[in-house]
């Protein structure tokens, strides 16, 4: 499993699928998952609203771009509260991504990290965490090229913790 780190947006990437990893009390959505939902015209909004689609911790929803974004699926992933969050539980939740990512035969995916809702050290907890439970969580070597999405502002931070995970 090889990973990556970009402040693009995510809808420049050719990839396999999209990740978007979302809060249950963010809305309307913003960042990445905002972007692909205004591309989408919506459609993930009115998932939400019709609450078919809830954010709750581990829910996962794969959602067909319609040829609105390069990525060719989106794989919708609650967090659960934001002011509940715990770094570990993204370690628990990678599994549950990794499989579905297997399932769907994706190889180069974007995973969009919401990390402005985070303070700094959660941040970096966060990206830790994913990583750590998506790599222990990749026995079969799946093979996965993750490009991680984030703000201009982490971007140093990722940097650092891809570096430190290298050694």
């Amino acid at each position: 499993m090889k990973f990556k780190v970009s402040s693009k947006d995510v809808d420049k990437f050719e990839t396999d699928a999209v990740v978007l990893l979302f809060f249950s009390d963010e809305k309307p959505l913003k960042g990445a998952s905002g972007l692909v939902d205004w591309r989408m015209n919506g459609s993930i909004s009115k998932l939400l609203e019709s609450e078919m689609v809830s954010g709750d911790k581990g829910e996962t929803t794969l959602v067909v771009p319609q040829g609105r974004i390069k990525g060719g699926k989106i794989m919708m992933v609650g967090l659960g509260d934001s002011s509940r969050f715990k770094a570990r539980d993204l370690e628990n939740i990678a599994p549950v991504i990794v499989e579905k990512l297997v399932h769907i035969d994706a190889k180069k995916v974007i995973i969009a990290i919401p990390l402005k809702k985070l303070s700094s050290i959660k941040s970096g907890k966060t990206v830790s965490s994913l990583m750590k439970g998506m790599k222990k969580s990749d026995k079969e070597g799946a093979k996965l090229q993750a490009t991680l999405i984030v703000e201009d502002e982490d971007i140093e931070t990722v940097k650092e913790i891809l570096k430190e995970s290298a050694l």
